[in-house]
């Protein structure tokens, strides 16, 4: 596995891998001691991905407040993690993305690694990212990689009719 930061050379491959997903259960949210656990229940499957929004990746090239690094196995993209220092200084995981055919092979993890090691480089506390109680493959990897449930947000989707019913967590790997 290869990881490098994006160039103008790499730029195109962004946001290639298709982001779909079949969600087959949820978390179950619960608060107790200030400490959030949960239990996975079954539900109906069904597909879900993620939309691609029109940021400009030109400017992570060659910038010390984001990045985006993507991870190649036998020269074929295999993944990419795009990445923003946050304003509270933990290095805010925007996006990641593996190949399908090589979810489960480590892609993932090296792309965590890779997002720690940066970082730590640019001094900050830790690494956080968002996702839903629905993506529990995500979650369960988060937690396989470090990561602790740290928030969850009821209300965040209410407007929007396809996800008015999840749960945005935030899963937090401090330093």
């Amino acid at each position: 596995m290869k990881i490098e930061a994006i160039t103008r050379n790499t730029l195109n491959l962004v946001n290639e891998i298709d982001s779909a997903f079949t969600v087959d259960s949820k978390l179950n949210i619960k608060l107790s001691d200030n400490t959030f656990a949960y239990e996975i229940e079954k539900v109906t499957p069904y597909e879900k991905s993620y939309g691609y929004d029109k940021t400009d990746y030109s400017t992570y090239i060659n910038n010390k407040e984001k990045i985006i690094f993507l991870s190649f196995a036998d020269n074929e993209l295999a993944g990419q993690v795009i990445i923003v220092k946050n304003w509270n200084y933990y290095a805010r995981i925007d996006d990641i993305r593996v190949e399908k055919k090589y979810r489960g092979m480590g892609a993932g993890s090296a792309l965590v690694k890779k997002t720690i090691e940066w970082a730590k480089a640019n001094n900050c506390i830790g690494v956080e990212v968002e996702t839903q109680n629905v993506n529990v493959n995500a979650c369960l990897f988060y937690r396989k990689n470090g990561f602790v449930l740290g928030g969850a947000n009821t209300f965040i989707y209410r407007a929007s009719e396809l996800e008015k019913n999840e749960i945005l967590l935030n899963w937090y790997l401090l330093f």
